[in-house]
């Protein structure tokens, strides 16, 4: 194994562990070394675990894990733990939105976030300034939905979230 090898491994309270893989790499079973979210090694005692090969999901890079990207399709492995790592990290940077192609994931942080409403971030959005692929907003729907209205493109907009979400 010249490369280290990195996989996302099932966990009860964290959903999901970054874990390097120290054993294993062509067997059934691997034994990984488990990581903080943001792949380094914990400070501390370094806790291994032995877990079946097909519970594991790869990790090419971990700079996805350092900077999760603003639409979920540039991932290079798009599954379950990839995406909801993802919307974490982002969520814990204040990032609340992120695409999906033409689809906008927001994350409600039942609080304010000082600098994603603003005029300025308005208007960023309005004179097309900001695009909804590298930086995911409300606004960049609104306005993308306001260009296809002008130039007479069809066009549907489905809001959907918890009830009594607004």
């Amino acid at each position: 194994m010249s490369e280290k090898s990195y996989c996302y491994i099932p966990d009860e309270s964290r959903i999901q562990i970054v874990c390097e893989i120290t054993k294993g790499v062509d067997t059934d079973e691997f034994t990984v070394l488990l990581l903080d979210d943001e792949g380094k090694k914990n400070k501390g005692a370094a806790e291994t675990r032995i877990i079946a090969a097909d519970k594991t999901f790869p990790i090419d890079s971990l700079h996805e894990i350092t900077h999760p990207p603003s639409d979920l399709i540039q991932l290079t492995n798009v599954h379950g733990p990839a995406i909801l790592n993802t919307l974490r990290s982002r969520f814990q940077q204040d990032r609340i939105y992120t695409s999906i192609g033409p689809i906008l994931i927001a994350c409600n942080p039942f609080r304010w976030i000082k600098g994603v409403y603003e005029k300025e971030v308005i208007m960023a959005y309005f004179h097309g300034e900001r695009n909804q692929s590298e930086h995911p907003h409300v606004f960049a729907m609104a306005h993308d939905s306001l260009m296809g209205l002008q130039f007479g493109k069809n066009q549907s907009l489905i809001i959907s979230g918890e009830s009594g979400a607004g």
